[in-house]
């Protein structure tokens, strides 16, 4: 298949991505839809934000098999059994090449990976029921993208043009090029969209873990931490409540936790919105970058507080030990994929502030050898430490034997595979699934050697409330 991206520049825009995302809703009744949003982080992390719609091809895997519509991607590559391969396989890569003038996103497969892609490597694990029924993994691939810079404020609409030969692709060419207008249009047509929340209000909810089991499961970790087996483990529970409208839920969300990786993704009944403040991994040209967060600690209401809630947190001998093994796991995991020598931790444990938290970041990267592309990064590096353990298949094991369902999109990945071979992820954590008028939260904790099984089921229930009360917001 060849493609084209058509590009058109504004060079400035009053309104947010948000506000488009919603136009473009409200007048394509497009059932296949995603917005990627960033709003707090530096330039590295937080530059872009991504409107897609206009659908052509979808690709959705399970334990089943692998459905495919649209005529894009290509049923006879859909083969084999590791969802990573199947995604490459179906859209290739290196399609297009990208300038330095061009948004980060050219056009690609817009999507999740579950956690429970893991399966497809470790066939060995005990497969679970779960009340969550969604694929391993979902990707849909968008004619119509709008790029927004929030460096130079500036909005471009990548619209793609695709034919199996030259003629094809020259007669899509002058069709694409005529819809630059209409969605232009669209983007034109969007209103600011100030929205006033309800005070939130209580709402029914029910756990597939009680405090009891939370808090045997912590025991059992720190059994196996003693006995060698792991340094440390994540274990989680998941919460059902009645579902709310779902983009409202999203704004809520934006509103409570701002954060670099925003995601609104619609794919026909089932919606992922998060607000992740923590990349899986990037790669661009043939950089690999992760940026692990290990350490939290709240905002102050000066700047001395905030250097003094900082440096106690920098100086707190358990959350320094966290951070650097989870240093050492993402320099293990990119190794994998990279050129001897090129792997090294560019940034260590700066402080990085957001609306309502501090957090300690490291910058790992290094440079992909020559027999390793953007779908090897992804599959060297998932799922994330900070969401598994260390180390990381035994810990997998682990949470395997004591979690009661498969864990679905939770700690899996969200983002895309470009058509220029980059990519980007973050870790889906801080998400709400929607899906035939349930919502679903999921949270964890990370078990260490000295852990209080109680302290533990509470920080599970205040990363859980943090997301539960944007739906009561809407509700």
């Amino acid at each position: 298949m060849l493609v084209k991206p058509i590009v058109k520049k504004f060079k400035y825009y009053i309104v947010t991505p948000a506000d488009v995302y919603r136009a473009v809703k409200e007048q394509t009744k497009s059932k296949y839809t995603f917005l990627l949003e960033s709003c707090e982080g530096d330039e590295k992390v937080a530059r872009y934000s991504f409107v897609g719609f206009t659908p052509i091809g979808r690709i959705s895997i399970d334990k089943t098999g692998t459905s495919i519509t649209g005529n894009i991607f290509s049923e006879d590559k859909a083969q084999g059994k590791d969802p990573i391969d199947i995604i490459k396989n179906c859209i290739g890569h290196n399609l297009v090449v990208n300038s330095k003038e061009s948004p980060r996103f050219l056009g690609g497969a817009v999507g999740y990976f579950s956690y429970d892609l893991i399966r497809s490597w470790l066939p060995y694990f005990e497969d679970k029921s779960t009340a969550l029924k969604t694929p391993d993994a979902e990707f849909i691939f968008t004619k119509d993208n709008i790029a927004f810079d929030h460096t130079t404020r500036e909005i471009e609409i990548v619209s793609c043009a695709f034919g199996r030969d030259e003629v094809e692709l020259k007669d899509d060419v002058g069709a694409t090029e005529n819809r630059l207008q209409e969605v232009e249009e669209v983007i034109l047509s969007a209103e600011r969209g100030d929205i006033t929340f309800r005070e939130p209000k209580k709402i029914d909810s029910s756990s597939n873990t009680t405090k009891a089991e939370f808090e045997k499961m912590v025991e059992k970790s720190k059994e196996y931490i003693r006995a060698g087996d792991i340094f440390q483990v994540v274990v989680s529970k998941r919460i059902c409540a009645d579902a709310a409208d779902p983009y409202e839920t999203y704004l809520a969300l934006k509103t409570l936790n701002p954060s670099p990786y925003l995601y609104y993704l619609e794919f026909g009944d089932l919606v992922i919105a998060g607000s992740s403040p923590e990349m899986l991994v990037r790669v661009e040209g043939n950089r690999v970058i992760t940026r692990p967060i290990a350490g939290t600690i709240r905002r102050g209401r000066t700047e001395m507080q905030d250097r003094g809630f900082a440096s106690e947190m920098l100086n707190d001998p358990k959350e320094r030990a966290e951070h650097v093994m989870l240093v050492d796991l993402h320099r293990n995991d990119i190794g994998k994929v990279c050129k001897y020598g090129t792997v090294q931790a560019s940034e260590l444990m700066i402080i990085e502030r957001f609306s309502h938290v501090q957090h300690i970041v490291s910058t790992v990267e290094g440079v992909l050898n020559e027999k390793s592309d953007a779908y090897d990064a992804l599959r060297g590096t998932f799922p994330a430490g900070t969401v598994s353990g260390a180390p990381k298949v035994r810990a997998m094991e682990i949470i395997n034997e004591l979690e009661k369902e498969r864990r679905g999109p939770y700690a899996g990945a969200v983002g895309y595979f470009g058509l220029d071979g980059n990519m980007d992820f973050a870790i889906t954590i801080r998400t709400l699934i929607q899906k035939a008028n349930k919502a679903y939260v999921q949270a964890g904790s990370g078990i260490v050697a000295d852990s209080m099984p109680e302290k533990e089921w509470f920080e599970s229930e205040n990363k859980a409330k943090a997301l539960m009360k944007a739906l009561m917001m809407v509700s």
